[in-house]
């Protein structure tokens, strides 16, 4: 049986057609996988990159955390070596203390320091003054700029002037300070920093 042309050129449209919808439904394929591929990566390199980030900050606050502990205690310490525990200052010693009171007698008018902790701020106040003992509005506070004091304690020993007359007590006197430090913007993970260090003021002779 004879097949005309126009049935002929009827099949072979149709081969087209079928071959055309084969190689579009392949492209097609071949695009959601490559776009799955693009994805894919887009999310890894994000991923990697918050970590990076993550990483760098948490190692910038433990450096600042650091830097400025070992700022605050040195100040403390240097005061601390130059001067007297002032004892007057103190009616009875408790341990620890939260204040730290300071006397320089080689000088006249005698010198007066101070430390506290200002739990409401987080923060530690400084006073330096000449001639009197420090009172509330003479303390100005040590600005620290990305961390903020979760505890400022001092332990003094001992509790009793040693210097006075009739004291039979042969230890010296000598402050351990313990500083806490913490970030201002806690992040997870991030974990705040604890130091210490004992400091022996100046001696003098039992009054």
């Amino acid at each position: 049986m004879a097949v005309s042309g126009e049935f002929k050129k009827f099949l072979f449209n149709k081969n087209m057609i079928s071959k055309r919808n084969i190689f579009s439904s392949f492209t097609l394929i071949e695009l959601l996988v490559s776009v799955g591929i693009i994805v894919f990566v887009i999310i890894i390199s994000v991923g990697i990159y918050v970590y990076t980030l993550g990483s760098q900050q948490k190692n910038t606050s433990v450096v600042n955390l650091q830097q400025d502990a070992q700022y605050l205690m040195s100040m403390i310490a240097k005061d601390v070596r130059n001067n007297w525990l002032d004892y007057d200052y103190y009616n009875q010693i408790t341990t620890p203390e939260d204040e730290l009171a300071l006397v320089d007698n080689l000088v006249s008018p005698q010198n007066y320091y101070a430390y506290r902790y200002d739990s409401e701020n987080n923060a530690v106040k400084r006073c330096q003054k000449s001639g009197a003992r420090c009172q509330e509005g003479d303390f100005a506070t040590l600005t620290m700029t990305n961390v903020k004091v979760k505890k400022l304690d001092f332990y003094l020993e001992p509790n009793t002037n040693p210097f006075t007359y009739g004291i039979n007590i042969l230890t010296p006197p000598r402050v351990t300070i313990v500083i806490e430090l913490g970030p201002k913007i806690e992040r997870w993970g991030q974990r705040g920093l604890q130091i210490q260090g004992t400091v022996q003021p100046r001696g003098e002779e039992k009054k």
